[in-house]
C-alpha cells in the first residue's frame, strides 16, 4: 500500500486446529505470523523505516 511518500506492507497469517469439548466449550491452538513494514522518504538524504515481525503460538479458549 502507498499513501503519499509513505509505503508499506501488512501481512497476518494464522494456522491452527480447534476441538469442540462440549456443546458450549472448545479449545484451540496454532501459530500466528504478523509482519509490518513501513517506509517514508522524507528527503533525499533521510529515510525512515520501521519493520516488525512476530511469529508465535496462539491459544484459544472461548466457546465456539
Amino acid at each position: 500500500m502507498e499513501i503519499g511518500d509513505t509505503r508499506g506492507c501488512l501481512i497476518e497469517a494464522d494456522a491452527g486446529v480447534q476441538y469442540q469439548i462440549s456443546q458450549d466449550f472448545g479449545i484451540g491452538g496454532g501459530i500466528k505470523w504478523f509482519f509490518l513494514d513501513v517506509r517514508k522518504d522524507e528527503t533525499e538524504r533521510v529515510d525512515v523505516e520501521w519493520d516488525f515481525d512476530f511469529v508465535g503460538p496462539a491459544v484459544t479458549l472461548p466457546p465456539f
